[in-house]
C-alpha cells in the first residue's frame, strides 16, 4: 500500500460516481476494502455524487462533512481532518506530498487493524452466522 495506490482507488472511486454508475453503498465498500478513511469517503461523496442521488432528509451537505468526533459504522474515528484547496479536490493533500506513506510508520498499522482487519472480521462473522457455524468454530480447539 503507498500513496500512488490509494490516489488510484480515490480516482477510480471518484469516476464511477460522478458518473453516476456506483451510488454510496458501492463507493463506500470499495474505499473500505482499500482501507480508505471515513472522512475521505464522506468527503468524496459529498463532492462527486450526481445531482440525483438522494441524501436523507436530514442531512444538509452544502459544506464539506466535519469529521471531528465522527464515529461510525463501527470505524473508529481515526483524528484525520482533511484540507482541500478546491471545491473538487478528493484527494488529502498529504497523499500527494514529497513524503511517502513509509515515512508515517504507525499509518499502515492503523490501516490495516482499523480498515481492512476490521472489515475481513466483520465479513467472516457474517458469514458463519448466516451459515450458522459460529457455534461449530467457536468450539475448534486452538493450536499455538
Amino acid at each position: 500500500m503507498n500513496f500512488p495506490w490509494l490516489i488510484c482507488a480515490v480516482e477510480y472511486a471518484s469516476h464511477n460516481v460522478k458518473a453516476g454508475v456506483w451510488n454510496k453503498g458501492v463507493m463506500v465498500d470499495y474505499l473500505r476494502s482499500c482501507s480508505v478513511a471515513k472522512s475521505v469517503r464522506d468527503n468524496l461523496w459529498v463532492k462527486c455524487k450526481p445531482p440525483t442521488a438522494k441524501e436523507p432528509a436530514n442531512h444538509n451537505h452544502a459544506h464539506v462533512i466535519d469529521t471531528m468526533n465522527v464515529i461510525s459504522d463501527g470505524e473508529i474515528n481515526d483524528g484525520y481532518h482533511p484540507i482541500f484547496d478546491e471545491e473538487t479536490q478528493v484527494i488529502p493533500k498529504i497523499w500527494i506530498s514529497r513524503l511517502e506513506l513509509i515515512s508515517y510508520i504507525d499509518c499502515p498499522m492503523h490501516l490495516i487493524f482499523h480498515g481492512i482487519l476490521a472489515y475481513c472480521v466483520e465479513r467472516i462473522e457474517e458469514f458463519m452466522k448466516t451459515h450458522s457455524v459460529t457455534p461449530d468454530f467457536e468450539n475448534l480447539p486452538m493450536f499455538i
